[in-house]
């Protein structure tokens, strides 16, 4: 396309990106034709929803609308195919559907609406020094081990201060002795696991809990001082507190719902038998379902 074609687009789409679009207001502006299908400033918004208007660049919108007309492309070779006809394709679209209003009502209904005051962010950067004041990074060896626990093989590993002791008690028995080197910020370890790295030393030995059919073993090769101010942590914690607090008003009016409409759980496909929930049991699944919401 001109270039003259972007120019004038880039003129209008910082205003017209964050206007709301209506069906025949600035989000019909028809960017683009694919045979009868027009490309329309909406879409663009959509696909350029994470990006600040006044971020986005010529060429981001170059390959903004060139994906658009790619896959309006593929979207009707699909249709030629009568693709949304397949049964498979129709469960999928039906469970997206189903996903998307199910996080449309939560934005929209359940997320609370006030700001995280600075007060409380100031208060969460204080109690959480691991995080920020003393942050670290850590650059480990890790294994695999088996999820059965075995006290004495652990005490051995503890006590070893070197890779190479490791390799060895490992062979002893017949584990594998080959490290995959690693290295993760204090953020990126479990929320569980921080006080113990915190208190480790270079050449100490964690072994986290198990997590499906493994556990890691850990061998701290080099720490690495790297800690976060008051300023730069701010945005990270807001989206941080937001996130909690969103997760728990979908648990809480999940907990709610649940007490209120009949549910029954069938052991297998067409089984006349139903059990009832467990209280724990509805609980449980309720935050996982609220989890995959948020997600």
């Amino acid at each position: 396309m001109p270039n003259l074609f972007w120019v004038a687009l880039m003129s209008s789409m910082v205003a017209v990106l964050g206007a709301c679009g209506g069906e025949r207001g600035p989000g019909s502006q028809v960017m683009a034709r694919v045979n009868d299908a027009e490309i329309t400033v909406s879409q663009l918004r959509v696909a350029l929803k994470n990006r600040a208007p006044e971020a986005v660049t010529q060429a981001d919108l170059h390959q903004a609308v060139d994906g658009l007309i790619d896959e309006q492309i593929l979207y009707d070779a699909a249709l030629r195919q009568k693709l949304d006809r397949d049964p498979q394709v129709m469960q999928t679209l039906e469970a997206l559907r189903r996903q998307v209003l199910a996080r449309a009502y939560a934005e929209r209904t359940l997320f609370p609406r006030e700001e995280i005051s600075a007060a409380h962010q100031v208060e969460y950067y204080k109690k959480n020094p691991a995080l920020f004041q003393a942050r670290r990074i850590y650059h480990m060896l890790a294994y695999s081990m088996p999820t059965s626990r075995n006290v004495a093989l652990e005490n051995e590993l503890t006590a070893a201060h070197s890779p190479q002791r490791v390799a060895e008690i490992l062979r002893a028995h017949q584990l594998p002795a080959e490290a995959q080197t690693l290295t993760r910020a204090a953020e990126q370890l479990p929320l569980d696991d921080l006080p113990r790295f915190q208190a480790a030393a270079v050449s100490d030995v964690l072994i986290t809990a198990p997590t499906g059919d493994s556990r890691v073993l850990m061998y701290i090769a080099s720490i690495e001082d790297s800690p976060i101010n008051l300023e730069q942590a701010q945005p990270l914690i807001e989206r941080y507190l937001v996130n909690v607090r969103n997760e728990q008003a979908v648990a809480a009016f999940l907990k709610q719902s649940r007490s209120v409409v009949k549910i029954a759980y069938y052991d297998a496909p067409g089984a006349n038998q139903s059990r009832e929930p467990e209280p724990e049991t509805t609980l449980a699944r309720g935050l996982n379902q609220g989890k995959a919401v948020l997600n």
